[in-house]
């Protein structure tokens, strides 16, 4: 009768997956981008980073303010209770806010493929909820 699941597995059989598995090639990235990290932080792509670099600039000759990465806004909806409820989130890349105070956020896109139909209808609908537009840097 053959075995069936873990029974017949052995500690060799797992070390023999485990050096097969770190000989692969790393995967490559949806998009083709590169993983890009400046000192602690890690950014998505080397594009994003370069674009933080310019920004924190920016920030330290005094023409922007509030630098922020990773800024969450929740994308709301009424509820059937009459409170408001919080669908989904977006979260962009950059948030700042200029010279004359207005507020800035910016994703990054490398191009058209990367503007999916859940960016589209999470940029519209953080537009229709804030009246925020979303500035994509290519």
């Amino acid at each position: 009768m053959a075995t069936r699941g873990w029974q017949g597995i052995t500690q060799t059989d797992i070390t023999r997956r485990e050096l097969r598995m770190a000989q692969m090639p790393a995967r490559r990235a949806k998009y083709r981008n590169v993983k890009t990290v400046i000192g602690s932080e890690t950014f998505d792509s080397r594009r994003e980073a370069d674009h933080w670099l310019q920004l924190r600039a920016l920030a330290q000759n005094g023409q922007i303010s509030q630098l922020r990465r990773q800024e969450r806004f929740d994308l709301m909806c009424p509820g059937p209770d009459g409170k408001w409820w919080v669908v989904a989130a977006y979260i962009a890349d950059f948030a700042f806010i200029d010279a004359n105070g207005k507020l800035h956020v910016q994703d990054v896109k490398g191009g058209q493929a990367t503007k999916t139909q859940l960016y589209r209808l999470k940029a519209k609908w953080l537009f229709l909820q804030t009246g925020i537009e979303i500035e994509e840097i290519q």
